[in-house]
């Protein structure tokens, strides 16, 4: 009885193995819905094959020469590190990895490399392309055909002709993204629309950051567009900014010392005060003075003066007038100029370093404060109210005048002769009888002589003398005694 129970679980056995060798039956997985390769599958087409919607493919690391084909939906594809998982097309010009007419697809973890391009999408929504390194392919990192509401975030696309292209496609999410050292950035093209593109770093392209054509109606902010030759090939109109921020420029040259929604309350708020101009119809109205997602660099204040006040000067040339201030994004340069003349006064140096150059170059990388000096050239005016042009009858005669600003020296010249220094108005005294001139001098405290008019006067203290009364009294008489005589011999002859 015993013999003929081991016998029959034995051959139960047996006719098990003979099952799953026949009909191929796959052991059970470690992780419910998840087919590892190597482990279960040799190459990831054949796990891809093999999965149903809901499965993941996990691939461990090494690299694999294949091109990958999926057409079923909601499967996942993961590399176990992005760095070692590598998918190489092995130059050869055909697709890496190409996801045609499956929705709801994700691919992460890969390095995908050396193909026309790294991924497609064709007639694909809803899949998401996350953390994944793509680069040295022919045509594009990663293409959407006619694809619709996907997701790329987190990806490197690095050395590829372009890095993302999008073909009559919309409403995807492209987002946090390291666009560099590829001919184009982002390709916008025939019919892409309402695409949503943030957050992306796209720098040291060879052609463009950004190419449109025949594509508009997308929004595209708090990017970081660096050094790129041209940081954008436009066509039809898209939105730069989110209506309050834009994206970062490397060739901005805007400064920031306004905020507020239209930049024109004082104050530094990390937004240039001028708008990033791209074309007529592609306007960035509020573009970073930093990239986006980096720490805010220092700041410092740059502080202009003028001696004396308000002298009018052009910073980057834009028109201020002194004191006036503004903050600057540390090793941030700027250009002070400064003018000829100033109300009144010449320009003379700057005090701080004793430069004389008007025009100055600062780079601003601590709190600078800077004082453009300029010098009076306007000489003292110099009236003077006595004496006067007249004849006067005194020896002593006041000298008064008015001078319209502060002195170091004050003098007078009477008939030519030496300067006599004085402290204000005085007395001319003991002057002699005659005709006098006299011209009042003086230097302000610049060094101007101002020099006044001549007056000319005359003094004349001495009286005539008077007829001697006797000799007065002696004509009368002698005229009255004649009168009498001529009329005696009158009447005689009567």
């Amino acid at each position: 009885m015993e013999k003929k129970a081991i016998l029959g679980i034995v051959l139960t056995l047996l006719f098990a193995g003979m099952l799953t060798l026949t009909f191929n039956i796959r052991p059970a997985n470690p992780e419910p819905g998840t087919i590892k390769v190597p482990d279960d599958y040799s190459t990831i087409q054949e796990a891809i094959n093999s999965a149903s919607p809901g499965d993941t493919v996990f691939v461990q690391t090494g690299t694999y020469y294949e091109h990958l084909t999926i057409t079923k939906n909601n499967v996942t594809i993961t590399g176990e590190n992005a760095d070692s998982t590598i998918i190489d097309g092995n130059g050869s010009p055909m697709v890496v990895v190409d996801v045609d007419t499956a929705n709801d697809v994700k691919i992460s973890g890969f390095t995908i490399q050396n193909g026309s391009e790294g991924i497609e999408l064709y007639l694909s929504n809803g899949t998401i392309i996350r953390e994944n390194t793509i680069r040295g392919n022919t045509r594009s990192g990663i293409t959407l055909d006619c694809s619709d509401s996907n997701t790329m975030v987190d990806n490197k696309l690095l050395n590829n002709d372009i890095a993302i292209e999008l073909y009559s496609s919309a409403s995807n999410s492209i987002s946090n993204n390291i666009l560099s050292n590829n001919s184009v950035g982002f390709s916008l093209i025939v019919g892409s629309t309402d695409n949503s593109i943030f957050g992306n770093t796209v720098s040291y392209n060879e052609y463009a950051g950004v190419e449109v054509w025949q594509s508009g109606g997308n929004t595209i902010y708090q990017n970081n567009f660096i050094e790129n030759d041209l940081q954008v090939y436009p066509d039809r109109t898209n939105v730069w900014d989110n209506g309050a921020e834009g994206n970062y420029w490397s060739d901005y040259a805007g400064v920031d010392v306004k905020t507020g929604p239209n930049q024109d309350a004082p104050g530094s708020d990390g937004i240039g005060d001028t708008a990033y101009v791209i074309n007529a119809n592609n306007t960035d109205h509020y573009p970073l003075m930093y990239p986006y997602g980096a720490p805010p660099p220092p700041t410092y204040t740059l502080t202009v003066h003028s001696s004396p006040i308000a002298a009018p000067f052009t910073i980057d040339n834009i028109s201020r007038i002194a004191p006036w201030s503004g903050t600057y994004n540390e090793n941030a340069s700027v250009i002070l100029v400064m003018p000829e003349t100033s109300n009144g006064h010449v320009w003379s140096h700057w005090l701080e370093g004793d430069d004389t150059n008007r025009t100055k170059a600062v780079e601003v990388n601590t709190n600078i404060t800077l004082t453009a000096v300029f010098i009076d050239a306007v000489p003292p005016a110099i009236s003077i109210l006595s004496p006067e042009n007249r004849t006067y009858s005194v020896e002593d005669v006041p000298l008064t005048f008015t001078i319209d600003e502060s002195t170091s020296w004050v003098g007078y010249s009477l008939n030519g002769q030496a300067n006599v220094t004085i402290a204000g108005n005085t007395t001319l005294s003991g002057l002699s009888d005659g005709p006098h001139s006299l011209i009042v001098y003086s230097n302000d405290t610049a060094g101007n002589i101002g020099v006044s008019e001549m007056v000319h006067f005359a003094v004349e203290t001495q009286e005539a003398e008077p007829f001697p009364t006797l000799i007065v009294a002696a004509g009368v008489t002698i005229a009255v005694v004649g009168a009498v005589i001529i009329v005696y011999f009158l009447k005689i002859r009567k």
